[in-house]
């Protein structure tokens, strides 16, 4: 018997305190896929190979905390290898039309 692969969707609030949970379950796959659209130097960010503040400065973001947060765990899941991607189907959808 093959062994299936882990697939996991979660739906938080952008709340300081999900992110132990959200990080937790992220480091349980190989690839975490974020409905978000794709930005400009947001793999120069994981890869730190752009300074998180300076990417941030451009940006008027609801929830600045919680970005920066975010941002900092998903760039330990990048330097461990894992895969982000950044989708926004409905947007995508929309660019066709």
């Amino acid at each position: 018997m093959t062994e299936r692969p882990l697939i996991t969707l979660g739906f938080s609030s952008h709340r300081l305190e999900v992110l132990p949970y959200e990080q937790e379950a992220m480091w349980r796959h190989d690839a975490v896929v974020l409905e978000e659209p794709p930005e400009p130097g947001f793999i120069e960010v994981l890869s730190k190979n752009l300074d998180l503040e300076t990417y941030l400065e451009d940006q008027d973001r609801e929830f600045p905390e919680f970005t920066r947060r975010q941002l900092e765990s998903l760039q330990e899941l990048h330097q461990a290898r894992k895969a982000i991607y950044q989708i926004e189907p409905y947007l995508e959808r929309v660019i066709e039309i």
